[in-house]
């Protein structure tokens, strides 16, 4: 990737007197192609075809100069896609290189300093000690630095790519012009990403993945990388796989039979997912036939298990996808529609408690987490971290409800927070899998979601903005999302409650730090403090994040129900 000095330092003189000297070559080569200043090649080859050649002349000759008439056309092109791809790189880099200045000089302003990297930390003044600083930034506000720098290289370093790879295929043939080349960077990437996409797919499709190299693996990772918001390469990539074949092939690369993977190819699986799991959620925002057709397949094989040899029971489809859906933000539809059938086959196979409760069910223990983290392959926390980065998703799904085969309807917030509802034949609550410390995992992952559900951004974006308000749609999502955090504040309404879900607290201090302005606290039960006064948390801004779930916390263990929204 670019270094900050390499793209400040950056000249792009020479790459303008090229765009200015193919501009103008481009210009010729059409007028002699097409004749519209003087003699041409259409001229020549129309005079060549109709010309009374005889003897060897009427084959060769003929041959021969029909063929160099069309080598202008087809020269002129190629000078058009040339200029096309040098005009965007410089327009581009130009673009970046300006950005960059801006973010440095906005840092500056902040007291941050950027590395070579990216990376950003806080520029101590000279001739001040600690105590007489008062306008240091926020470890929030350097990593909100670090990644809008960060994103700036690696942009500018993608231009590089895009454009020395399509040049580089133009001047590989040496002796005849091609027509039908990419007309801008945009294109060239696209097609770039397909063809990527397709030798990837045609290796994994032809050879057994569990015996790639440590190279190999790592130039997969590097592509995945790469172009994982290429929507050429990600649909590409998704389709030609099928939806069984995606899940097929993460279960075969990440558990191996017989293997045990650790040290630094445990490392780069980790990356491969997290690029595997952002190319996937690239590709369901595609609305074509082909990607409505894996998102069916992957939906429809969640119920499958792949085993991982003959005799042996694998994990099932749904344990497979979900582990594929912790990064990224995937399409709404998609997510709903695949969290629908997930909850409802749990709740199915639930109906004999043998062999379907949920820590039974998902007992199957297949290494797909990267790194391995003990916890089991719980399909339904793999789904809540994809809703944890798609708001709409989420406060949709926590909207909705379930039912199955045979089964009373249950609302999904209630089966999934553990709410009952009332009378003996209500539907029972989640049974969540414990692992290995003997507590139940994932209400992480549940809190990640209510937290992307009731704040109305991604739970670890750094740098949130407040949704807007402008129109009845958002106003609409805004009650959604208050009305959802008022079933958040009413169902936690006890330390005890909170301290049995392990891993939820953290969010639901952040969402109650997003929604301070709407919410009064109080001690437990309602009750006021000894001198009659409320206790709140410190005024925090609905919007800060991460940052916002520093909140010191009152003394007194109270849970999240002791708040009262105030409408």
């Amino acid at each position: 990737m670019l270094t900050v000095s390499e793209l400040l330092q950056l000249r792009l003189g020479k790459l303008q007197e090229a765009v200015t000297d193919w501009q103008a070559m481009a210009g010729r080569l059409q007028r002699l192609a097409d004749g519209k200043e003087g003699i041409s090649a259409a001229d020549l080859a129309q005079q060549a075809n109709a010309a009374d050649w005889r003897g060897v002349n009427a084959t060769v000759t003929r041959e021969f100069v029909t063929k160099t008439s069309r080598e202008f056309s087809q020269a002129a092109a190629e000078a058009k896609t040339i200029l096309g791809l040098l005009r965007d790189t410089h327009s581009d880099l130009a673009k970046h290189k300006s950005d960059l200045r801006t973010a440095i000089d906005d840092g500056r302003a902040r007291r941050i300093r950027h590395e070579e990297n990216g990376s950003a930390r806080y520029a101590h003044p000279q001739g001040l000690l600690g105590s007489e600083i008062t306008d240091k930034p926020s470890q929030a506000e350097l990593d909100a630095a670090a990644k809008r720098v960060t994103r700036i290289l690696w942009e500018a370093t993608e231009t590089d790519r895009i454009a020395a790879q399509a040049l580089r295929g133009i001047a590989k043939n040496k002796h005849d012009f091609r027509t039908g080349g990419p007309k801008d960077l945009k294109e060239a990437d696209a097609r770039q990403g397909k063809k990527e996409a397709e030798y990837w797919a045609k290796k994994i499709k032809e050879g057994d993945v569990s015996e790639w190299s440590d190279k190999e693996l790592a130039r997969f990772n590097e592509s995945l990388r790469n172009q994982q918001d290429n929507e050429a390469f990600t649909t590409t990539f998704a389709t030609r796989l099928g939806g069984e074949g995606t899940l097929r092939f993460w279960r075969d690369l990440a558990d191996p039979p017989g293997a045990d993977i650790e040290g630094d190819r445990a490392k780069v699986l980790a990356h491969v997912q997290d690029n595997l799991s952002m190319s996937l959620a690239n590709a369901t925002h595609v609305d074509t036939p082909a990607m409505d057709e894996w998102k069916r397949d992957v939906i429809a094989a969640g119920d499958k298990q792949f085993p991982l040899r003959e005799g042996i029971q694998g994990p099932y489809g749904f344990q497979i996808a979900s582990s594929l859906m912790k990064k990224g933000k995937f399409a709404s539809g998609f997510l709903n529609d695949y969290g629908t059938n997930l909850i409802e086959f749990e709740r199915e196979k639930g109906q004999n408690r043998a062999n379907g409760d949920p820590e039974i069910l998902w007992g199957e223990d297949s290494q797909l987490d990267y790194p391995p983290s003990g916890k089991p392959n719980d399909p339904v926390a793999g789904f809540l971290e994809g809703l944890a980065h798609n708001p709409d998703a989420s406060a949709e799904f926590f909207k909705g409800s379930t039912e199955g085969e045979g089964l009373e309807p249950i609302d999904n917030f209630d089966y999934l927070v553990g709410a009952k509802g009332d009378g003996d034949d209500a539907p029972d609550p989640r049974a969540w899998p414990q692992g290995k410390d003997g507590k139940p995992a994932g209400y992480a992952s549940l809190g990640h979601a209510l937290e992307s559900a009731t704040l109305g951004y991604a739970y670890d974006d750094k740098n949130p903005e407040i949704p807007p308000m402008k129109t009845d749609a958002q106003i609409e999502a805004r009650q959604d999302r208050t009305d959802l955090m008022k079933r958040v504040v009413d169902h936690y309404g006890s330390a005890d409650l909170i301290d049995g879900q392990p891993g939820i607290r953290d969010s639901l201090a952040r969402m109650a730090a997003g929604h301070v302005d709407s919410l009064t606290y109080r001690l437990p039960g309602g009750r006021e403090g000894r001198r009659g006064r409320r206790t709140r948390p410190p005024r925090v801004a609905a919007g800060q994040g991460r940052q916002a779930g520093r909140v010191r916390e009152p003394r007194a263990r109270t849970g999240v129900g002791d708040a009262r929204v105030r409408v």
